[in-house]
């Protein structure tokens, strides 16, 4: 197992921040001054360690604020926060980027041992990648392909175990996100979908082979097609997510995975995830035939580029108004 010697905090003598954060004010906090008299609680023992997202954090939570989340050290738990709660946490590419640049530096940190990612309180998980930033990308979507590629593989090869708190409805790419995590939980009542197709495009091949192997065939061609939100107790018996929790709960049940997390072997965890993904990759990918399928993508990608309907998707959906698709 590599050795996990840089720590995400960086400590200066003004504060600590965030390594690899923007720099601007709004990321550092104070510098503590040492006590000496009382013994610093362990990350285990600590009680802010694995509270949920249904609180605020007080004073003894290390926090970073940036625009569109917030990142939030709990004793050996960092929370990654979807905070745009205007546009119902509708995820950028800055947002990718920092999650995906949190998850990997987790990973080396030596005094991380779970990252959680969830919404704000009371907000829904996500709805999305936003169509406004969607449409400045016109032309270059396969960007946004690349940064979710890049964020969910992140999620996936971090070693630290990646706990996800589902809440309200998770559509479009935060479903993509949802499926790199490790563990699911969501509060009852939350939906799902898989809209793609209402805007003209289609699943790359690397979401393709996630949705499958956490649904199976049946479920990924239902979400794909019929692009209808399915409810949290089909998502449970699809494998979509692991486990469901009464709203008001959902922040404890967290609370008491994470607790389960933290009293297990930080390196059997992390070779437990290193041997599932080397035999999940194993399993799916028969390299001559995925070839040719990244070859089926891109000829359709470009057809539909071709089409127009794209386009047409995404300005129907921000105007508000039924798509006219080419025929």
């Amino acid at each position: 197992m590599p050795s996990r010697r840089r720590s995400l905090w960086s400590t200066t003598t003004s504060g600590t921040r965030l390594s690899g954060c923007c720099g601007r004010v709004s990321c550092w906090r104070p510098a503590r001054r040492r006590r000496t008299t009382t013994p610093a609680r362990s990350p285990r023992s600590s009680p802010a360690a694995g509270r949920g997202s249904d609180r605020r954090p007080n004073a003894a939570e290390e926090a970073v604020r940036v625009s569109g989340y917030e990142l939030r050290r709990d004793g050996a738990v960092v929370r990654f926060v979807l905070r745009r709660p205007e546009v119902r946490n509708a995820l950028t590419p800055e947002i990718l980027r920092a999650l995906e640049r949190t998850a990997r530096e987790v990973g080396e940190d030596r005094e991380t041992r779970v990252l959680v990612v969830e919404a704000g309180p009371g907000e829904p998980f996500s709805s999305g990648f936003d169509f406004a930033a969607l449409r400045e990308l016109t032309g270059r979507e396969s960007e946004v392909d690349d940064m979710l590629r890049a964020t969910a593989t992140a999620l996936e090869e971090t070693p630290v175990p990646v706990v996800v708190a589902i809440s309200r409805y998770c559509y479009g790419a935060a479903l993509e996100l949802v499926l790199a995590c490790d563990l699911r939980l969501a509060a009852a009542g939350s939906r799902f979908a898989l809209p793609i197709a209402a805007i003209g495009r289609i699943y790359p091949v690397d979401g393709m082979l996630r949705l499958i192997r956490a649904v199976g065939a049946s479920g990924a061609v239902r979400l794909q097609l019929a692009a209808e939100p399915i409810d949290v107790r089909r998502a449970l018996a699809w494998g979509l997510v692991h486990d469901i929790a009464p709203v008001n709960q959902l922040g404890a049940r967290v609370d008491e995975l994470v607790g389960s997390l933290l009293r297990s072997s930080p390196n059997a965890l992390a070779e437990i995830k290193r041997m599932m993904r080397a035999l999940q990759v194993g399993m799916a990918e028969d390299l001559p035939r995925l070839r040719v399928v990244e070859d089926v993508y891109r000829s359709a990608v470009a057809r539909l580029r071709a089409s127009g309907d794209f386009d047409e998707g995404v300005a129907a959906f921000i105007d508000k108004r039924p798509p006219s698709w080419a025929v």
